[in-house]
């Protein structure tokens, strides 16, 4: 391999060019940031698609995550925290899952001949934004289906009527951000989770004024070019707010500034596992000083949560169906005092709106 590349790098116009397109780099460094846009959204977007592809590639997202892991009995199975539940600590966890995005619509609505004509819309859509940091497979943001489940959240959400028992209401409550109550609202860092957290508590925002906070560590687990995010670190990707502001009170009001990108490292490197970034938000869910934490995030990764907190003997679904889209569930996570070991109680599992689906 290396001398391959050293007879390529002999011959005297690949170094030429080698020269020639790094003072165009170099050039292009240099400038403002309104200058030369084209370019250097052009660059920005075959950039991110090779780093997915990369990722597709040689990716091991889902490494220690397999049934094979899950042996009952063995020291790793919830079910020892559970016979220890007075040592523990909890938090409420309420997971709220993204609704239709662009890729679903193309891939997720059956293989037939509709799926062709999808696709062939989605790659036409796609050279459409060759020239800036937008695409309808890479951080796959809401299509207008997708908006409206998120929306038909925010309904239930803010019905006073909603919810038939007291747990229900006290959950929908902590969702309002009512007084009383204590609550943070967090993301994972994919558009699409982003705009339907936001389109889901808008109005809790509105009355608040507090920020969505967005998590690297709730990316999806997945190889797919799609869970792989726009956004650099500590920034926010356009959701885009064309498409989700005209429902949250104009874009002066939901823009960049209404986010806290303090825990955004950027998109997921190959040396960090969905296994990591779960244990990652563990820790810090554990260490946040707010009762409830409001997760807005991804099917698989959920599935993931509950397959390694869930006692391994559990044949509660949310195991191996995912949520609904823009559905939301409420359980409780304890975690074992001295150790990282963690439990989630099945009976502590509340559907909050929406359900579970196979699909």
């Amino acid at each position: 391999m290396w001398g391959v590349l050293l007879v390529w790098l002999a011959d005297p116009d690949v170094r030429i060019g080698l020269v020639v397109v790094s003072l165009l780099m170099a050039w292009l460094w240099c400038t403002k940031e309104d200058e030369m846009t084209l370019i250097k959204g052009f660059l920005q977007h075959i950039s991110v698609w090779t780093d997915s592809l990369m990722y597709m590639v040689l990716s091991k997202d889902t490494k220690g995550l397999g049934p094979k892991y899950r042996i009952v009995g063995s020291a790793d199975d919830p079910a020892r925290v559970a016979k220890r539940i007075d040592e523990t600590t909890t938090k409420r966890i309420i997971f709220i899952r993204h609704g239709e995005s662009d890729w679903n619509n193309v891939f997720n609505k059956g293989k037939n001949i509709g799926m062709l004509f999808r696709l062939l819309k989605a790659i036409i859509t796609e050279w459409t934004m060759i020239f800036r940091l937008d695409s309808p497979f890479l951080d796959s943001p809401l299509n207008e289906e997708g908006i409206e489940q998120a929306l038909q959240l925010r309904e239930y959400i803010e019905n006073e009527s909603s919810g038939t028992t007291e747990k229900e209401k006290e959950i929908l409550n902590i969702l309002r951000g009512k007084e009383g109550t204590s609550s943070i609202i967090v993301s994972s860092i994919l558009r699409r989770a982003i705009a339907t957290t936001t389109l889901a508590v808008w109005p809790r925002i509105e009355r608040t004024g507090e920020k969505i906070h967005l998590l690297s560590n709730l990316q999806e687990i997945s190889r797919n070019v799609d869970t792989c995010a726009l956004s650099q670190a500590n920034t926010v990707a356009d959701i885009p707010f064309s498409r989700v502001s005209p429902h949250c009170g104009g874009s002066k009001s939901c823009n960049a500034s209404s986010y806290n990108t303090s825990l955004n490292h950027g998109s997921k490197a190959l040396s960090v596992k969905g296994k990591n970034r779960i244990e990652e938000f563990n820790k810090w869910a554990m260490e946040c000083a707010e009762d409830t934490i409001i997760v807005g995030g991804h099917s698989l990764w959920f599935k993931q949560f509950f397959n390694l907190y869930l006692p391994f003997d559990s044949t509660h679904r949310a195991k191996n169906e995912k949520l609904t889209n823009s559905g939301a569930v409420a359980f409780t996570l304890h975690k074992l005092k001295g150790e990282k070991a963690f439990y989630i109680d099945p009976l502590s599992i509340q559907t909050v709106y929406g359900g579970y689906t196979k699909k």
